[in-house]
């Protein structure tokens, strides 16, 4: 497999741009899969910043310029507002034998685990699955039970992925805690979704790589330290929002640790100082994007009453020298 890496930055107020910037790397990667002879051209997008109708257009450039292609792709959503430039990332691959095939879910299911299963079948049928790519967008925070719902009809294939958003489902969360990414005020003027045959607001892709001959190594890299004593979660409400710890107020610790109080910046100044619990010797790191009067805190990812968590940090320079290790002990494997 060939790898290729695109970037176009453009300045916030001229996205129509892209359209014509991105002309000559579509030409480039159509000569590129003809010369590889390529079995499979699969490409992952990344839009930072970039309007949800500009989305629709380069989506639908590349289907009438790259009729072959197979595409994943999803926005930022992390202060993306205060942007000067936008951003199109393009990761090509470039497939010499095996090929990626991406299932879609659109819409919000209503029983998580049920459809987690139901699709984790129709995964299960495809010869020679290796692994699988999720990217969702809109879900509800009990996303978690359709990953364990999938995972278990497929329990020897890596899978791996990420959330462009979670809606909140609590009623007891404040009105402005209903999405838990509201820091994006204007979020209805950017947008989140996840890109596929179609763009969608609410939705789920799993790409499944798969081919007789493809070998797949997987690790789990996070570079971030704890710091601190462990803290006991006391307290839930629902999957995700962490109403005490150890007791108290779960916005305590930041106080406390970090001297930084639950204020308008309060997600800025936490960003780079993760929660984290350990599931299965891997340490797993929670950012809370909302938090409420009440001194509780909403994670768009779960966590269970009884787990201890920790805060994180990381140094930067450590943190690249940790994941360029890895990347070089996974170079040279076959």
């Amino acid at each position: 497999m060939l790898q290729k890496n695109y970037s176009i930055t453009l300045p916030a107020d001229r996205q129509e741009d892209f359209l014509k910037e991105i002309q000559p790397l579509l030409l480039e990667m159509e000569e590129q899969a003809q010369t590889y002879q390529a079995s499979c051209l699969y490409l992952h997008l990344v839009f930072s910043g970039v309007m949800p109708a500009m989305v629709q257009s380069i989506q639908q450039l590349l289907r009438e310029k790259l009729p072959q292609v197979v595409i994943t792709g999803m926005t930022e959503t992390l202060f993306v507002q205060k942007l000067e430039q936008v951003k199109l990332q393009i990761n090509a691959n470039f497939w010499q034998s095996g090929r990626v095939e991406v299932l879609e879910y659109e819409g919000k299911p209503t029983n998580y685990e049920t459809e987690g299963h139901i699709w984790g079948r129709k995964l299960r049928a495809i010869p020679h699955l290796k692994a699988v790519g999720i990217y969702c967008a809109g879900m509800g925070t009990s996303f978690t039970h359709f990953l364990q719902g999938m995972a278990e009809e497929i329990p020897h294939t890596v899978v791996y992925g990420t959330v462009v958003s979670i809606l909140e489902d609590f009623t007891s969360a404040p009105l402005e805690c209903k999405n838990l990414f509201k820091l994006l005020m204007d979020k209805a003027k950017y947008g989140t979704s996840v890109v596929g045959r179609k763009v969608y607001e609410n939705g789920i892709l799993m790409a499944a790589f798969c081919g007789e001959d493809l070998h797949v190594l997987s690790d789990y890299v996070l570079g971030w330290n704890p710091i601190g004593k462990e803290l006991e979660v006391t307290e839930m409400v629902g999957d995700t929002c962490v109403a005490k710890l150890n007791g108290m107020p779960a916005t305590n610790i930041y106080e406390h640790y970090l001297q930084v109080k639950p204020d308008e910046n309060f997600v800025y100044n936490i960003s780079e100082f993760p929660l984290a619990v350990e599931r299965n010797g891997c340490l797993i790191a929670r950012v809370p994007p909302v938090y409420d009067e009440k001194g509780r805190i909403y994670f768009s990812g779960d966590v269970h009453l009884g787990e201890k968590m920790r805060l994180t940090y990381a140094v930067p320079a450590n943190l690249l020298q940790e994941t360029d290790r890895a990347s070089h002990a996974g170079a040279g494997w076959h």
